[in-house]
């Protein structure tokens, strides 16, 4: 499971993150410069959507494990 988030983690930085910056929001700029509209403090939300993915898939993974065994030496529940 580790293995699996850590390539899921490389995937967002290494990818995701650069083709929506290239995609999406340099087209947007470019609009933007068009429509003469100042973009000087535009920041892009590649990294906020890409953690908050991250955060959303490890809590569907994690989020099913058991606080406490099942199973005692007394009784199994």
């Amino acid at each position: 499971m580790h293995a699996y988030m850590k390539r899921y983690k490389d995937y967002q930085i290494q990818e995701r993150i650069p083709h929506h910056v290239k995609y999406i929001d340099e087209p947007k700029l470019k609009n933007y410069e068009m429509m003469s509209i100042p973009a000087a403090g535009y920041k892009s939300t590649a990294e906020f959507e890409a953690v908050e993915d991250y955060l959303k898939l490890s809590g569907q993974l994690f989020g099913e494990r058991v606080y406490r065994p099942r199973c005692t030496n007394d009784r199994c529940e």
